[in-house]
């Protein structure tokens, strides 16, 4: 076997194994990946556009729509049973990371504070990180940590 056969090898391997959070825009053959807190409800909102899904920018207060139907169809899982791996093989593939510490800030902001954001704040842990942090037995909705009793907590 040459090296390209064990290329090709991999690749399958590697489309077929790709996180649910993989996505193929076939109309300017790219997949991305998302990370959570790296921006990829931008990224994809501006894969569509690019892709002709979409025509204009989402108001951030309705950005779960882009993590819903109109994205859905793009998911690697879905679109498998359409695009065989050399088509995708091809493909102009990306992810983005981010700065763990602007990572560790966005999340605060994001989940646990009482900053209004385009996320779904986490109450559970919110409420766990009150409860630990400032033993609290029995914490109320409106008690949200500080920044610096969350960095305390991770």
């Amino acid at each position: 076997m040459d090296y390209l056969d064990i290329r090709i090898t991999y690749q399958v391997k590697q489309w077929s194994q790709c996180s649910p959070k993989t996505y193929y825009f076939e109309n300017i053959n790219t997949v991305f990946t998302g990370i959570p807190k790296t921006g990829c409800s931008n990224w994809i909102a501006a894969l569509l556009i690019a892709n002709g899904d979409l025509r204009s920018d989402i108001d951030p207060k309705h950005i779960s729509f882009i993590h819903g139907g109109i994205s859905e169809k793009h998911r690697m899982r879905k679109i498998r049973r359409t695009y065989s791996d050399d088509d995708i093989a091809g493909a102009f593939s990306f992810t983005v990371v981010r700065n763990p510490w602007t990572r560790l800030i966005s999340g605060y902001r994001d989940k646990l504070s009482n900053e209004e954001t385009q996320g779904r704040q986490k109450h559970g842990i919110k409420m766990d990180i009150v409860k630990e942090m400032r033993n609290v037995t029995k914490p109320s909705k409106d008690m949200y940590p500080s920044f610096e009793e969350y960095v305390q907590w991770v």
